[in-house]
């Protein structure tokens, strides 16, 4: 999905199909560090063009913050 999102058309697109849910569940304690690291990774590329709708997505930023504190 992360290199779908390389294309800004689809960027918006998916966003809109609810894959935000999914990118926010795979930077949770259950997942592996590449699961986190690729949905991060995601999630950087669709707010690119998507800001608002990733920093409205519940526990985005607390994912992201929770991925920060096991890498270090």
């Amino acid at each position: 999905m992360n290199k779908l999102g390389i294309c800004d058309d689809n960027k918006s697109k998916i966003v809109a199909s609810g894959a935000l849910t999914s990118y926010v569940a795979l930077l949770g304690s259950g997942c592996s560090t590449e699961e986190q690291f690729l949905s991060a990774q995601g999630l950087w590329t669709l707010a690119m063009t998507c800001p608002d709708d990733v920093r409205k997505q519940d526990n985005c930023i607390t994912g992201v913050c929770f991925c920060e504190t096991r890498v270090r």
